[in-house]
């Protein structure tokens, strides 16, 4: 790879009009979201900062609220316990408006979080059409006057009288009314040449047509990720980078800069629009990726050394994973396969359920009786609360948390062998009683060795019932087992 001095930064030609997002964790952002399957819009609001909250307990912010406003008027609230750090940006659900939206703080908020964080405002929705781009796995809106991509694919919340250009339509996600208006969410996809219908529309909602920009990600997992979402990789290992083209036979320049050094690469696109790059450095530190083509298309890596064996098998054990406590036992994932569990009373035990971040959910499937029954989207208290309710009477039950793992138990009842033992007996009673009531049976004869099979004397006959076997089986258990319990 050629060297070439001097920094990467400010490299790369730029349109007037970038492909921007509302993405900035500060700021009152508009997403399109699913809630329970059902598409709405959502205002993103930012979290406490970890420093102001200190060592205050979440009690002391269950009186402070977050209130969202459009015109002046509430629509929608927020508490300050889901605001707090480690949830990240919160979403909060509201009705479309053609009314600047607004947020302002409520309640009693501590003295050392800065509640003024909250005064936010977001621009009205726009009844021609309003674009959302998937960014960061989220359906964000585009900036005013953001440009947009050819071919790339997009949302358009509006009113259904004024619906997109017919040749890009592919779906429609959602219905539904608000104040008088009948507002429909399209799923779009955009041509790679512009038309002037296309153009008109565009320029009828406020945005501008731009070549598909050149993109740039990560081919092959990273060892991890470091606290601001940047791919963490060991000395030595090769980070291997898609490009993709615009268009077939591409050119671009890549830039790799490792501290106060950089080098770079011409890079042209061959079959299927891609390219591929390995990076591989030998000393730690981090590491800026870009194309001289497009200023947005960028990456930076970290690259440090690789921990002793010691310490990644405390890092294994501190990963976040799905854990059930059955009493005073615990179960994790990852440990064993199915778990049994042992009652020793009717009364189940407490259960306990961690999942991680309180927006992890859980599905929950038992089998009882051979029947089955699955429970999905459920919190780590609902969880629990099934699953105790479950221990009695289910043979299995499976609760998968996703990528946090998943925990098989098994219940096993102690009073259960109990139960079977006085059944038998109880049975072998009621049959006494039947035969004493009722004229007796013929008795039936079986030839029986009692002694050493060489001797004549051996070979006897002896009346040989049912009950009679019964009884000698559960003479013989009982032999056997120190308990003197009847399995």
């Amino acid at each position: 790879m050629p060297g070439r001095g001097g920094s990467s930064h400010g490299i790369g030609i730029t349109h007037p009009l970038e492909a921007l997002v509302e993405d900035d964790p500060s700021e009152l952002g508009l997403i399109l979201d699913q809630r329970d399957g059902e598409w709405g819009l959502a205002l993103r609001l930012p979290e406490i900062p970890r420093d102001e909250l200190g060592a205050l307990p979440l009690t002391a912010l269950r009186g402070a609220t977050v209130e969202i406003v459009s015109g002046g008027d509430p629509v929608s609230r927020i508490s300050a316990l889901d605001l707090r750090p480690g949830i990240g940006a919160a979403r909060v659900f509201a009705p479309p408006s053609l009314q600047e939206y607004g947020a302002r703080p409520i309640g009693l908020w501590p003295e050392t979080i800065q509640s003024q964080r909250w005064h936010l405002q977001s621009r009205a929705l726009d009844a021609k059409g309003t674009l959302f781009r998937l960014r960061s796995g989220e359906w964000t809106r585009l900036v005013v006057q953001s440009g947009v991509h050819a071919g790339e694919t997009l949302l358009v919340l509006a009113d259904e009288r004024c619906p997109p250009v017919k040749r890009i339509l592919r779906q429609v996600h959602a219905r539904f009314s608000v104040r008088g208006l009948n507002w429909r969410i399209w799923e779009v996809r955009l041509p790679d040449e512009l038309d002037l219908e296309l153009a008109t529309w565009l320029t009828r909602i406020g945005h501008d047509f731009l070549p598909r920009p050149w993109g740039l990600r990560l081919a092959n997992p990273p060892r991890g990720y470091g606290e601001d979402g940047q791919p963490i990789f060991w000395i030595g290992d090769s980070a291997v980078l898609t490009l993709e083209a615009p268009t077939g036979d591409a050119e671009t320049f890549a830039t790799f800069v490792f501290g106060s050094n950089s080098q770079g690469a011409a890079v042209r696109a061959t079959t299927g629009n891609v390219a591929h790059l390995a990076v591989t450095c030998h000393t730690a530190g981090p590491t800026h990726i870009s194309l001289a083509d497009d200023r947005s298309a960028s990456l930076d890596i970290l690259f440090v050394r690789r921990p002793p064996d010691a310490a990644t098998a405390q890092l294994l054990g501190r990963t976040p994973r799905l854990r059930v406590w059955v009493g005073e036992s615990c179960f994790e994932a990852w440990h064993g396969s199915v778990h049994s569990v042992r009652l020793h009373s009717r009364t189940p035990p407490e259960v306990r359920v961690e999942l991680g971040p309180d927006s992890v959910r859980a599905r929950v499937t038992v089998w009882e009786r051979r029947k089955q029954r699955s429970y999905r989207g459920l919190s780590a208290r609902e969880v629990a609360a099934i699953v105790r309710s479950a221990l009695p009477t289910a043979s299995l039950i499976d609760v998968d948390a996703e990528n946090l793992g998943r925990v098989e138990l098994a219940p096993a009842t102690s009073f259960a062998r109990a139960r079977a033992r006085f059944g038998a007996s109880d049975r072998l009673s009621w049959r006494d009683h039947a035969l004493s009531v009722i004229s007796p049976p013929p008795e039936h004869t079986a030839p029986v060795v009692s002694g050493h099979p060489r001797l004549d004397s051996t070979l006897v006959v002896r009346t040989v019932g049912p009950a009679g076997l019964v009884r000698a089986r559960l003479a013989l258990r009982r032999r056997r087992e120190p308990s003197g319990e009847v399995r």
